[in-house]
């Protein structure tokens, strides 16, 4: 589908859209000179969206010593970005409230995880101060807006390809790419650009599973939505919990130089907020799995951590075929169960002529490629009559059980044909 399927998307007559208030005060707030004055008489055209605004900042999320009674006092109290980024929050909600209508896309869990992790953006926001907190909040908020303009256009297709893992993980872009040749974060981004949304937030929304890719301009931004979104995988996703986790506090180590000493204080913290904040965009949270369940499951995954570990100790990372380790111990396994059997083991051992050539002419990202497809030739004429190993550099071994020295010439002959009959590309 590729870039046929984007436009696809965004060309759907259904798609959500902001609201005519939202539209003017993106455009007031690209003018740096722009008075308060003017920006409270946008919003307050909208009656509806002026109480939600004064609900808000007059709830504890902001905790405000006075009450606030006007739009213009709110901007002058919490200033113009918190205001923006509220009118823009409360767009998006209402705008998409129908989405999903007619397949088994749960909205409801979407804008649990979307609360969840604003509110964390915004509290880290406010702990390590690296970027405006109410632009993480709101930035996060909007982040898979790709998601809502994919199952609008897309349906049940869509909503297929969520279904198959969990929502949120770092997986779900491959699966969309898989499925459907685009991910949420491009169609995403897309939109955002379409809808004029602030360049930093595009950032957010195209990068928020590959931060290490976002620009400097909006990396700060970029990265405390990542947490956010980390910090969300800890609270509601049972499955994943421990992952989240570990994540989190080495990302944190990383990018902040520091770790959160109090966590569980801040994730009742976020909890707490998420409660409040819900409530104010008329949303009810999906209840998050209890401690103990927490706990289970991250125990749980702990083991199926470490049997990847262990799985992949052993199984080369480059080309997907055994290690050096898996085949020295396969081979004095298979050997000694030749011996007491009775039975014959035969070695093959090859070697990819001048690969050095391939190296220093095109590139090591070349000769890599080169190795992944000896690696996939091999593993493809071998079958289940063997076991394909990476000995080393260009070096592969093949180990055939109980064979005749004829079967295994003939092995070893397929596999040089295999090799020789069609160039890499």
């Amino acid at each position: 589908m590729g870039q046929d399927g984007i436009q696809k998307v965004l060309s759907c007559s259904n798609l959500p859209s902001l609201p005519s208030v939202a539209v003017r005060v993106l455009e007031l707030t690209r003018d740096p000179d722009v008075s308060l004055k003017a920006m409270a008489e946008i919003v307050e055209q909208d009656q509806a969206l002026a109480g939600k605004i004064l609900r808000t900042v007059n709830s504890s999320f902001y905790g405000l010593a006075q009450p606030c009674g006007t739009v213009s006092r709110a901007l002058n109290y919490l200033g113009l970005n918190t205001v923006k980024s509220l009118v823009l929050g409360f767009s998006l909600v209402d705008s998409t409230n129908a989405v999903g209508e007619g397949t088994q896309f749960d909205l409801q869990d979407h804008w649990s995880r979307c609360i969840y992790g604003a509110v964390s953006a915004r509290i880290i926001g406010l702990r390590f101060r690296r970027c405006d907190p109410d632009e993480a909040f709101t930035a996060s908020l909007f982040q898979d807006v790709g998601v809502l303009a994919a199952v609008t256009a897309l349906g049940k297709e869509y909503v297929q390809v969520l279904q198959d893992g969990e929502p949120g993980d770092d997986q779900q872009t491959a699966r969309e790419k898989a499925a459907l040749q685009f991910d949420h974060t491009t169609v995403g981004a897309a939109l955002a650009e379409k809808w004029r949304l602030p360049e930093a937030y595009v950032s957010v929304i195209r990068y928020h599973h590959d931060p290490d890719a976002a620009p400097s301009s909006a990396l700060q931004l970029v990265r405390t939505s990542v947490l956010g979104r980390l910090a969300t995988g800890v609270i509601m996703k049972s499955r994943f919990a421990a992952d989240c986790q570990s994540r989190f506090d080495a990302y944190t180590r990383e990018w902040f130089g520091q770790e959160i000493s109090e966590i569980d204080q801040v994730f009742s913290e976020i909890r707490s907020a998420a409660r409040e904040v819900a409530k104010l965009f008329d949303q009810e949270l999906t209840e998050a799995p209890s401690a103990e369940a927490l706990m289970a499951e991250a125990q749980e995954r702990s083991i199926e951590l470490q049997i990847q570990s262990e799985r992949e100790s052993t199984t080369d990372g480059l080309t997907g075929v055994g290690n050096r380790r898996r085949f020295d111990e396969r081979l004095k396994a298979l050997f000694e169960q030749a011996s007491e059997q009775g039975t014959s083991l035969a070695v093959i051992l090859c070697d990819g002529d001048r690969f050095k050539l391939v190296n220093d002419t095109h590139g090591h990202q070349a000769g890599d490629e080169v190795l992944r497809e000896i690696g996939a030739r091999l593993s493809r004429v071998v079958g289940d009559r063997g076991e394909v190993f990476r000995y080393g550099g260009e070096e592969f071994t093949v180990l055939l059980s109980d064979v005749s020295l004829d079967e295994a010439r003939n092995m070893a002959e397929r596999m040089r044909e295999a090799m020789a009959s069609k160039p890499v590309d």
